[in-house]
């Protein structure tokens, strides 16, 4: 839920709570120009006013109607992105049909549409190339860095895909995206053997350095992938 449909909410409770407490002196003078419209608070704001019922910009918050005031402004902030999502399903049947998306499990469109909550290590081996030292199959870093994102917890596994493409989830069809999930070396960007991994998200690389051991590397994997800074701008408002 987005912070300021959570503040309007807090809002929202404090006019409540207010009628149910303070006296009507208190309540004459705070919410004199109180209306049931949405935005246009003061008098001459009330041209892009939205009417919450009819009259409602008529309509002063007594003590007797303030459950129906703050009633209608849930529902009016629950519905107020309503067009859009209709056009998003418009565009969702064009490409599906209605009928699909109706026999569609919730969970099943979820994993289409953002993909899959799980990071499963042997699917994406399957659609990984490799690069510099990484190339041979008998590469220890190359075995290594397998048997560590095996070796990891699914929150951690969720971390190295968004530290190398940006986002948590990988596609249901990997064979789909545009640019394969790369391993690199790192000689040619001058890191030491002891650097932290880093990343291409835009191409779906990450470039690890010969690491002496596999201790090593997995040390340096989680700081890295724990340490990496969201790139999402939604990451925080839910």
């Amino acid at each position: 839920m987005q912070s300021s449909m959570v503040n309007e909410f807090k809002a929202l409770n404090d006019v409540r709570k207010a009628f149910a407490e303070k006296e009507d002196e208190y309540l004459d003078f705070m919410f004199e120009d109180y209306r049931f419209i949405v935005h246009g608070l003061l008098p001459d704001e009330r041209s892009d006013a939205v009417e919450l019922c009819k009259g409602g910009l008529d309509m002063k918050l007594t003590r007797q109607n303030v459950d129906d005031y703050c009633k209608l402004h849930v529902e009016y902030f629950l519905n107020a992105s309503s067009p859009q999502m209709k056009i998003v399903r418009k565009g969702i049947e064009f490409i599906t049909t209605a009928k699909l998306v109706q026999n569609m499990g919730w969970r099943y469109a979820e994993e289409r549409c953002c993909g899959r909550i799980d990071v499963n290590p042997d699917y994406l081996m399957r659609f990984t190339s490799y690069q510099d030292h990484l190339q041979p199959e008998n590469s220890k870093v190359r075995q290594w860095f397998w048997e560590i994102l095996s070796e990891l917890p699914q929150p951690d596994r969720q971390l190295y895909i968004r530290f190398v493409q940006g986002q948590p989830r990988l596609p249901v069809d990997l064979n789909a995206l545009q640019h394969r999930h790369t391993i690199c070396g790192t000689k040619q960007r001058g890191a030491s053997v002891l650097s932290l991994p880093q990343t291409d998200m835009c191409f779906f690389k990450v470039y690890l350095p010969e690491y002496p051991s596999k201790a090593v590397m997995k040390e340096k994997l989680v700081f890295a992938i724990r340490a990496a800074v969201d790139i999402s701008l939604d990451a925080h408002n839910d």
